[in-house]
């Protein structure tokens, strides 16, 4: 009989059939190396990925020659009394390749410190710093470290076959992975999942093994067959059910199922805020204020400039500013953080700064820093013209009469780069300003106060100012320089936007035609009031009726120009696309704009206080972007253009009219929904048919060639079996017949213990099976004999009658067999 972790072979041997033992120790051998090969490799990439490091391609061989090694240190059982001395030979190894290598090895550990300082400071905006060296790759490092996880990982699988081990390695490594931000290799978490799986049987199966009596029992090792085949069976089953199960999800599901899990987030966001909010408070203290994380950009898909680089749901709960007002705000307040100037085709930058210092040297500031004199200009002349209006007797109408208000703006867990500040705010000579003209340069902890007017009431207070011309001054000077140096550097657009030039040329064209070179300028400035207010329309109309909101937004695909892909392929994304599809819109007709990354504040967010201000706490949720037009004698406006968000007044009388576009658009869709879900069922089914049936072909055509395959190895095998294969005389074939009969013996089960040469053989085979008798069997036992110690060479006849008696022995055995084992014997074994 055939022990559990020993396989045998037979021989002649002295006149008897007796069974050798060979080498190899186990035949879970291998399985235990793929096991561990693919636990260690998916770890690896998932790694690998989520911190985009690069690895040489001796890394992979490497890990499979460590698995080799370690399978055979901990399974071969000839090792067993050499593995201290193997054991110090491995360590003497690496301690003498690190001495002499440790350039090299330090320079690929600073690679990977690298690339993941990298990644944790571009996913909560940290501040880790990067070393000079690790030019080349991780490699060498990664195999140094791979070769001890290894190790102990084999301990785990191999040696113990207990989960604890792999789940020590597994779990920490996912964590980081996640916790990265990173990209997350989906093949290699299920490989990963499936190992465990894989795990948890073999480790089950090990615990029972205690109470199965001693090793040498004839109880023990039926069990231990029985507990091979089961969990033989348990990793088939696991790795089949995972494979098909995947296969379902990744190329079934996505293409039917659309449906949005609404209730599971309601439930999930608050777990996840506070979780996240535990992060903010643990992981800066650790790090000794190194790490200050911001979710700004993971959470609201806004931060720096970068667009397309997050992929996932926004974090909800986590408190990221207070802002305090002496007044009730009666719209959406506006905290700028980052602005982008100039678009490139997955990001925004800041502007210029050197542009910005040269032009302004032509312009009166008064002797003040320039970038700070522009940046309080539009307060400046704020209070200049109200004063100004009020002391020549204008009357001024309760949107006018606007009183300087008092904003107090408290940086929480917000991106610590920035200083978040209101439009029409004043700031103190301390501040420093990004790009000459852009966003207000972060300090160590914001707790400011500004002075500071609502958006809508300065809007009326500059436009009654503006016609009043003769009272204008220095500031009203340098707001018209200022002006003219907007329109120079915010109105370009890349060349290659050829689809959203296109799409803005009707409009272009139409204002081009109405705006002359030989208007006066009073004629210029009416004209270019009622433009932006129609291209105003035009940007909103066009982005609502196109693309459609959503929190969650998909990496952008490599190569793409992000305005243009959320334009014509994607048609929805959150405001982050929005706001920069409408900046490139107003710049590609003729408007200057900006994109801006801050905080939008709604009005019915704020609370009365206790000593009669108004407060509000912004969540992650409230990071927004928007677009900002440059509107002459006015200065940089915020406009809003994505869905569900309540603009400035001047927006919201602007959305009338889109409003009516709105309702009739709506009217049209309803009118046409059953048609159109008609329709696109039928479409998506289609594909559906289309794809399951090309998949189904294809499958059908691997699975013939597989039982092509198998067949023809079966008819190999079976004539080899019954001596058909090659030129060999009788003699041989009824050897090669006799050594197929008796492994047919072992797989029925016959004991091992009756020798071939006794009496006792015969009469055994003939009590067991009765398709032969007991003189056919003595006849067949001779000629067995002559063949192998004879001297004569046996004919055609002896070895039929050889052939028959097996032949019979077959289907016997076969018949009574189980039907699993029954298509073992017959399709590989070939019996």
């Amino acid at each position: 009989m055939e022990t559990g972790n020993v396989k045998k072979d037979i021989s002649l041997v002295r006149k008897r059939l007796v069974q050798k033992e060979e080498k190899s120790e186990s035949k879970a051998l291998w399985g235990m190396t793929v096991l561990c090969f693919a636990s260690m490799t998916s770890m690896c990439v998932l790694f690998l990925k989520a911190f985009s490091v690069k690895a040489g391609w001796i890394l992979y061989p490497g890990i499979l020659f460590y698995c080799i090694l370690f399978t055979g240190y901990y399974e071969k059982r000839a090792w067993k009394k050499y593995r201290i001395a193997i054991l110090l030979g491995m360590l003497f190894v690496v301690c003498v390749l690190l001495v002499f290598t440790q350039r090299s090895f330090l320079d690929s550990m600073e690679c990977i410190w690298n690339h993941m300082a990298r990644q944790i400071n571009q996913t909560y905006q940290g501040s880790l710093s990067e070393t000079s060296g690790g030019q080349g790759t991780g490699s060498y490092f990664l195999m140094v470290i791979l070769f001890w996880l290894t190790w102990f990982l084999a301990k785990g699988i191999i040696d113990r076959q207990d989960r604890g081990y792999f789940l020590m390695i597994a779990i920490p490594v996912v964590f980081l992975v996640l916790l990265s931000g990173g990209k997350i290799s989906k093949p290699a978490m299920f490989v990963l999942v499936l190992c465990f799986l894989c795990n948890i049987s073999m480790s089950s199966v090990r615990k029972k093994e205690k109470l199965w009596g001693g090793e040498e029992s004839e109880e023990f090792r039926k069990n231990q067959k029985t507990g091979q085949s089961i969990l033989k069976w348990i990793v088939i089953n696991c790795v089949t059910t995972g494979a098909l199960l995947l296969g379902i999800s990744f190329y079934g599901g996505q293409k039917i199922i659309t449906v949005p899990l609404m209730k599971l987030t309601e439930v999930s966001a608050p777990v996840k805020g506070k979780g996240m909010q535990v992060l903010y408070d643990v992981l800066p203290k650790i790090s000794r204020g190194k790490l200050n994380l911001s979710l700004e950009g993971v959470g609201g898909g806004v931060s720096d400039g970068k667009l397309g680089d997050i992929e996932g749901s926004s974090y909800d709960g986590i408190e990221e500013v207070k802002i305090t007002s002496s007044v009730k705000p009666s719209e959406i307040l506006y905290l700028k953080g980052f602005i982008g100037s100039d678009y490139t085709k997955d990001s925004w930058k800041p502007g210029d700064e050197n542009k910005f210092e040269d032009a302004a040297l032509n312009w009166e500031t008064q002797g003040n820093d320039a970038s700070l004199y522009i940046q309080n200009l539009p307060f400046l002349r704020m209070m200049y013209a109200q004063n100004i209006l009020k002391e020549s007797g204008t009357e001024l109408n309760e949107n006018q009469d606007a009183v300087q208000a008092e904003l107090a703006v408290e940086r929480l867990n917000a991106n610590t780069r920035y200083t978040y500040v209101p439009y029409q705010g004043y700031l103190n000579d301390y501040y420093r300003i990004n790009g000459g003209d852009g966003a207000v340069e972060g300090q160590t902890a914001q707790d400011d106060n500004y002075a500071w007017y609502p958006q809508s009431q300065y809007t009326n207070v500059m436009e009654e100012w503006n016609r009043q011309e003769e009272s204008h001054g220095a500031l009203d000077e340098l707001e018209v320089s200022y002006g003219v140096y907007v329109k120079n550097h915010y109105k370009n657009v890349p060349k290659d936007m050829k689809k959203l030039k296109k799409l803005c040329h009707i409009k272009k064209k139409e204002w081009n035609k109405k705006i002359q070179d030989d208007m006066t300028e009073d004629q210029v400035k009416d004209l270019e009031q009622e433009k932006i207010t129609d291209v105003k329309k035009f940007v909103v109309r066009t982005l609502w009726e196109r693309c459609r909101f959503t929190e969650t937004e998909k990496k952008l695909p490599e190569g793409e120009d992000y305005v243009e892909y959320f334009l014509f392929h994607e048609k929805k994304g959150d405001s982050t696309a929005f706001a920069s599809a409408a900046a490139m819109m107003f710049r590609e007709c003729g408007i200057p704009a900006r994109y801006v990354v801050g905080y939008a504040a709604p009005a019915n967010l704020f609370t009365e206080t206790s000593d009669g201000k108004y407060m509000a706490v912004l969540q992650d949720d409230n990071a927004h972007a928007w677009a900002e037009i440059y509107v002459s004698g006015i200065g940089w406006t915020p406009v809003e253009t994505t869905p569900g968000f309540s603009g400035t007044v001047e927006n919201m009388q602007m959305d009338e009219n889109v409003k009516d576009a709105q309702i009739k658009n709506e009217k049209k869709k309803s009118e046409t929904s059953v048609k159109k879900l008609r329709n696109g069922t039928k479409k998506v089914f289609d594909k559906v048919e289309v794809w399951m049936y090309t998949r189904f072909v294809a499958i059908g055509i691997i699975a013939v060639l597989i039982l092509a395959l198998v067949w023809i190895r079966r008819c190999i095998v079976r004539a080899k079996r019954r001596g058909k294969l090659g030129k060999q005389n009788d003699n041989e074939k009824i050897k090669k017949i006799f050594i197929s009969f008796y492994e047919l013996l072992k797989a029925d089960g016959f004991p091992k213990e009756i020798d071939t040469m006794e009496d006792g053989f015969v009469e055994e085979l003939s009590v067991r099976y009765k398709g032969v008798t007991k003189e056919s069997w003595k006849e067949v036992m001779q000629i067995v004999l002559e063949a192998n110690y004879g001297y004569m060479i046996l004919g055609e006849l002896q070895t039929q009658t050889v052939l028959c008696a097996y032949e019979s022995m077959v289907k016997e055995i076969v018949a009574k067999m189980p039907v699993g084992r029954k298509m073992v014997c017959i399709f590989w074994r070939a019996f």
